[in-house]
């Protein structure tokens, strides 16, 4: 149901007797439902970190700004270019530049640090083992809870892909990229 982890999930599909429980499959489902609420705690963690990051490209913006109008104010002070020129010139001077990697080297030192994301799961097994049931109700779980966030204005791109197809569309992504 809505709201639901991959293990209620589950067990609400064992309940129905649309599923036989089964105790191996229950572990993956676990595991899974731990995952689940990791990317979710996740998704949070970057929307509050690119929020961060925003903040952090405006301000260095902002001081790039300050301290060229800063080098134009003293460059008019002084009368050493017109106004003419100042408006003209492409090539940026050697205390532009000087600025330019101050600020570029204040940025590097400040930039917000991505949270670490949570560590995936691989899936293996011979054919009917229930690996694919467990993946849907795991992908069923993530998109349901990130579609209610984006109702509240989070984002969301979820995309179920199975393996085999996901393989599938890297080798033509490559071979389009070369030719």
């Amino acid at each position: 149901g809505e709201g639901a982890g991959v293990l209620e999930r589950y067990g609400g599909l064992a309940e129905e007797g649309l599923i036989r429980w089964d105790e191996q499959q229950a572990a993956v489902v676990r595991r899974l439902d731990r995952l689940a609420w990791d990317v979710l705690r996740h998704h949070e963690e970057m929307r509050v970190h690119w929020g961060a990051v925003e903040r952090w490209r405006e301000r260095h913006r902002r001081e790039l700004r300050e301290r060229l109008h800063a080098i134009e104010r003293e460059r008019t002070r002084r009368g050493l270019l017109s106004s003419i020129a100042n408006t003209i010139r492409h090539a940026r001077t050697a205390e532009e530049k000087e600025a330019l990697e101050a600020v570029k080297a204040n940025a590097a030192r400040t930039r917000p640090e991505a949270p670490t994301p949570p560590r995936g799961i691989y899936l293996f097994g011979g054919v009917g083992t229930g690996k694919t049931l467990c993946m849907d109700l795991f992908f069923d779980t993530v998109r349901s809870a990130m579609a209610h966030a984006a109702a509240a204005g989070g984002a969301t791109g979820a995309r179920r892909v199975h393996a085999h197809a996901l393989l599938l569309e890297v080798y033509e992504s490559m071979h389009r990229y070369r030719t």
